[in-house]
């Protein structure tokens, strides 16, 4: 993984966009900066008008980045059309993958509730579903394979495992994720009412 964050932002320092995007960020954080610090300045010299030459605010050294318009031509920048091809091949893929696990894992999910070895399966099946969520880093996704988890394990006769998976592991997660989709909600609601009301 080292590697290959290594790969990427060497393949990134050659990218036009990208080194704009990061010249772009820091005037705008210098600006910002100067401006608090100028602001400051001001309110400390007004609050003490008489001040000795040893008190005195240092100088402010200002450090300006000109960015060059590219309104005038086009520049077609091969590397970053790469990176994105690369992220955005290798997300089809796994998004691919991952509903063809949802069909088969649902299936085994729905004959686990009367045979214990489909429930086993639909567990391994989940646990895939978790490896290929972490290739995306979506946690939606890493949420649903939780709930699925959780699914396989009751209906295996284990629900104090499931019920601890929720508490320590899948509640927490969930209230985290900062753009949380209403599926994961609803499917984790669905989730514990099951468990409440029907595995018993």
């Amino acid at each position: 993984m080292h590697s290959f964050h290594c790969q990427m932002i060497r393949k990134l320092m050659s990218c036009i966009d990208y080194r704009r995007k990061v010249f772009t960020n820091l005037k705008q954080r210098l600006n910002t900066k100067c401006q608090t610090c100028d602001t400051t300045h001001r309110d400390h010299s007004s609050a003490n008008t008489v001040e000795s030459d040893d008190h005195q605010m240092p100088h402010l050294i200002s450090l300006s980045v000109e960015l060059q318009s590219m309104d005038h031509y086009l520049v077609i920048d091969k590397i970053w059309n790469r990176c994105l091809q690369e992220l955005v091949t290798i997300r089809f893929r796994v998004e691919e993958s991952f509903s063809w696990l949802s069909t088969l894992g649902g299936a085994y999910s729905s004959l686990g509730e009367y045979d214990i070895t489909f429930a086993i399966k639909a567990g391994q099946i989940s646990k895939s579903q978790l490896l290929l969520a972490s290739i995306t880093g979506d946690p939606n996704i890493v949420a649903k394979c939780g709930v699925f988890m959780a699914y396989s394990l009751c209906q295996q006769h284990r629900q104090p495992e499931a019920i601890q998976l929720i508490r320590r592991t899948l509640h927490p997660f969930i209230i985290r994720i900062e753009f949380c989709e209403q599926t994961v909600k609803s499917m984790f609601s669905a989730l514990c009412y099951r468990i409440k009301h029907y595995y018993k």
